[in-house]
C-alpha cells in the first residue's frame, strides 16, 4: 500500500473513534435556498483540524452521506482534516443554491461555525477548503473560489465550470474534470465552460489542469481515483505546518498535452513547451492523470493493510466477530474475508442496495455518494464454538487481499453492575437486586464477558476501585444521578472510566435525581438523565415503537404494546454528539425517546433506557434483549445478526418470598 493509506492506518489505529456532527441552517429572509443540511465528520482524536475537505453534491443530489466515505475519510485522516458533506435543496432551480451569494455561502459559513462551537475546534471556523464538486456542487466550488480564494487549497470541479474567475483565483490549483460523452448533448455545455475556463486561463499562470474521462458522462465514475491523488498532493503541497495562510505551488512543475496525453518535467526540452498546457504539480501525480486520461482509471497495484480483530466473544451456539480497518484510498474496500482455524470461512460485505447490488462493504454511485453509508465490520458464525480461532483480511476494489489480521484477544470485557437496596417503593417495582441478576443471567453466556454485580450500600468505598477495574459500568438504582454526584472520588472514577473509552448504561431510577444540580454531570457521562422539578414520568399502556432498527441495540426487537412507567422529556445533550434514539412511546399525543445510545466524544459509548419500573417486564424478551445488547454496544463488543439468545427458565424471575 501507498504512504497515503500506511499514513491514515497508523492514524485509525492509534486514536479513539472519530465523531460525526450534524447541523441544519434555515434560509433568510431574501436567500433563495429552500433548506440546508450538513454532516462533518472528524478523525479520531484529532487534536487541531488543519482543513475541511468539502464534498458539494450536483443538483438533485443528496450528498450528506458524503461525510461517510471511507475512502475520503482515509485522505482526511492523513491530514487531520475535516470531511463534510451536504444536502441543499434549492426554492426553485438548482442556481439558488450554487450559487452561493443566494444563501448557501451564509449556511455553510454558519454550519462551520456551529461545528465549531458542538465539536470544540473553534479552529474549524477559519480553516482552509479543500473543495470538490459534481455538477451543481462544481459551479459552487468556482464560486467560492472567486469569494474566498486564499483560503481555498484546491478545487476539483467535475462536470461544471464557471468561465469568468478573479484574478486571485488562479493561484488555487483546478482540475476541470469531465466526461467523453458531455463533449455533446444534454451537457454539452460543460465541455464548452471548461474548455472556455482553462483556455482563457491557464495562458495567465493559472495552475489548473483538464483531465477528460474517456468512459463516462455526466456519472462521477470512477474520478475519485485521480481526485484523492490530487488533493493529497494539494494538502501536502499547501498546508502550513501552523496556522492558515496557505503556502504557494509552483508553476509549472509538470506538464502534460491535453490531447496526446504526453507529460513531461520542467526541464524538459522535448517538444514545443506551448503545446504542454496543463499544469501538473508532481511526476507521481502526472503519471496518475496521464493512465486516467488515456483509461478512465487509476490502477491500484497495492493491496489494502490487514484490519485489526478487535473482539471475538461465543454465544450459546454461534461465534461473533468484530473489527477494525482504514479503507485503501486508492480503490476503497470491496470485502473482507473471514479465516476460521486457519481455513477461509467466509465473505463479508455490506449491505446490498440499489447502488450496491452485490453487497460490496462501500462503493460510489452517480454522484460519488458511498452505499452503504456506514457499513458494519461484524460477522456471526453459526457453527462457532469456544476455542475457535478466526483472522480476518480486507480486500479492495482492485482484487487484491491484505494480510490477515491478528487473533482475536483473549480478555474479556468486564461489566460492573451496580444496584442499591430497597428505596421505598412498593414490591414487585424497582427490583434492583433481582433486576441485575436477571441481567447477569443474559450476559453469562456470551464468552469475552466477564460479569460482576455488587451492591453499593452507603458509602460505598470500594466503588471508585471497582469502577477503576471494569469496562462496562451499569448502574440500576435509586436517584443514581444524585448517587453518582454524591462523592468526588465516586464521581471521578466514573470520568476517568469515560476519558479511557469505556462504556456506561443505566436503566430506570438509576437516571434520576430530584435535584437539578447532579443532571449536568451525569448527561455528561450516560448522554440523559431524568431529573429535575420538571422531571417527567407516567405510567403507561402504550406502544413501543423500535426508532432505529439498524442500530445494533435493537437487532431482533421489534414493536411492542407495554404496560410501563417510563421517565420522558428526558435532558440530553446541547452540544456535542447526539444520542441516537433507539426506542420511543407514545405518551401523552407525544413520541418521547424512552431508550438511546450515545457514541461520546471520549471514544466511549453510553446507554441507557428509562424503563423497569415493574420488575414483571423483565420475563418479556425484548426487554432483556435490548438492555443485555445495550451492555454489549457500550463494551464494543459486536450482536448476533439475529439478536442476543435471552432465554431463561421461569425460576430466574421469581422474587424473595414477600414481594411477590
Amino acid at each position: 500500500m501507498t504512504r497515503l493509506a500506511v499514513a491514515a492506518l497508523l492514524l485509525l489505529a492509534a486514536r479513539a473513534p472519530a465523531a460525526t456532527f450534524e447541523v441544519s441552517v434555515p434560509p433568510k429572509d431574501g436567500e433563495k435556498y429552500k433548506s440546508a443540511d450538513f454532516r462533518l465528520w472528524l478523525p479520531d482524536g484529532v487534536k487541531t483540524v488543519r482543513a475541511v475537505i468539502v464534498r458539494q453534491h450536483g443538483c438533485g443530489r443528496n450528498g450528506i452521506d458524503h461525510a461517510d466515505d471511507l475512502q475520503w475519510q482515509a485522505l482526511a485522516a492523513k491530514y487531520d482534516a475535516a470531511l463534510l458533506g451536504s444536502w441543499l435543496v434549492p426554492g426553485k432551480e438548482c442556481k439558488d443554491w450554487f450559487d452561493p451569494a443566494n444563501g448557501s455561502e451564509r449556511a455553510f459559513l454558519e454550519a462551520l461555525k456551529t461545528f465549531a462551537e458542538k465539536s470544540k475546534h473553534p479552529e474549524l471556523a477559519d480553516a482552509p477548503w479543500a473543495i470538490w464538486g459534481h455538477s451543481g456542487g462544481s459551479m459552487w466550488a468556482c464560486h467560492m473560489t472567486n469569494r474566498h480564494p486564499a483560503r481555498v487549497v484546491a478545487v476539483w470541479a467535475r462536470s461544471q465550470a464557471l468561465t469568468e474567475y478573479v484574478p486571485a483565483a488562479l493561484a488555487v490549483p483546478i482540475v476541470f474534470n469531465y466526461g467523453e460523452g458531455e463533449k455533446t448533448g444534454r451537457f454539452e455545455s460543460v465541455h464548452k465552460n471548461s474548455q472556455a475556463a482553462f483556455a482563457t486561463y491557464r495562458p495567465k499562470g493559472a495552475v489548473w489542469a483538464l483531465a477528460v474521462d474517456p468512459k463516462s458522462s455526466h456519472d462521477c465514475r470512477n474520478s475519485r481515483q485521480l481526485a484523492i491523488p490530487f488533493f493529497d498532493a494539494m494538502l501536502a503541497a499547501r498546508l502550513p505546518k501552523d496556522g492558515v495562510k496557505l503556502k504557494p505551488v509552483r508553476d509549472p512543475a509538470w506538464r502534460a498535452h491535453p490531447e496526446t496525453f504526453d507529460i513531461q518535467s520542467l526541464f524538459s526540452s522535448d517538444g514545443d513547451p506551448k503545446d504542454y498546457t496543463v499544469w501538473l504539480i508532481d511526476g507521481d501525480f502526472a503519471k496518475k492523470w496521464q493512465e486516467y486520461c488515456k483509461t478512465g482509471e487509476v490502477t491500484d497495484t497495492t493491496p489494502p493493510d490487514a484490519p485489526r480483530l478487535v473482539a471475538s466473544g461465543y454465544g450459546r451456539d454461534n461465534s461473533i466477530l468484530s473489527w477494525t480497518a482504514a479503507a485503501d484510498p486508492e480503490s476503497g474496500l470491496k470485502q473482507f474475508v473471514v479465516y476460521k482455524n486457519g481455513q477461509k470461512l467466509t465473505e463479508v460485505g455490506g449491505e446490498v442496495t440499489k447502488g450496491n447490488p452485490k453487497g460490496f462493504v462501500q462503493v460510489w454511485n452517480y454522484g460519488d455518494e458511498p452505499e452503504p453509508r456506514t457499513p458494519l465490520f461484524v460477522y456471526t458464525d453459526p457453527a462457532g464454538k469456544q476455542g475457535d480461532k478466526y483472522e480476518v483480511s480486507a480486500v479492495n476494489h482492485a482484487g487484491m487481499e491484505s494480510k490477515r489480521s491478528n487473533l482475536a484477544p483473549d480478555r474479556p470485557k468486564k461489566v460492573l453492575l451496580v444496584a442499591s437496596p430497597p428505596d421505598g417503593h412498593a414490591p414487585t417495582t424497582h427490583e434492583y437486586v433481582a433486576g441485575l441478576d436477571i441481567l447477569a443471567r443474559c450476559l453469562k453466556p456470551v464468552t469475552g464477558v466477564e460479569v460482576t454485580a455488587v451492591n453499593a450500600e452507603g458509602a460505598w468505598k470500594d466503588g471508585p476501585d471497582l469502577v477503576g477495574r471494569a469496562d462496562v459500568v451499569v448502574l440500576f438504582l435509586t436517584e443514581g444521578a444524585k448517587w453518582l454526584s454524591a462523592d468526588e472520588k465516586r464521581l471521578a472514577a466514573f470520568r476517568e472510566l469515560a476519558k479511557r473509552g469505556g462504556g456506561l448504561a443505566v436503566i430506570h431510577w438509576g437516571m434520576g435525581t430530584k435535584d437539578a444540580e447532579p443532571i449536568a454531570p451525569f448527561v455528561n457521562l450516560f448522554g440523559g438523565c431524568h431529573g429535575g422539578p420538571d422531571r417527567k414520568f407516567q405510567v403507561v399502556e402504550t406502544t413501543l415503537a423500535v426508532a432505529d432498527p439498524k442500530h445494533p441495540v435493537t437487532t431482533g426487537i421489534a414493536d411492542l404494546k407495554v404496560r410501563e412507567e417510563f421517565y420522558y422529556r428526558l435532558k440530553f445533550p446541547k452540544a456535542g454528539p447526539a444520542v441516537t434514539p433507539l426506542l420511543r412511546a407514545e405518551i401523552d399525543g407525544a413520541k418521547e425517546t424512552v431508550a438511546w445510545a450515545w457514541d461520546r466524544a471520549d471514544g466511549g459509548r453510553s446507554f441507557g433506557f428509562s424503563g423497569l419500573h415493574f420488575h414483571e417486564n423483565w420475563k418479556r424478551p425484548e426487554y432483556r434483549r435490548l438492555v443485555a445488547q445495550g451492555v454489549l454496544w457500550a463494551a464494543k463488543l459486536p450482536v448476533p445478526e439475529k439478536g442476543l439468545p435471552v432465554e431463561l427458565p421461569d425460576a430466574a424471575f421469581e422474587l424473595p418470598k414477600g414481594k411477590k
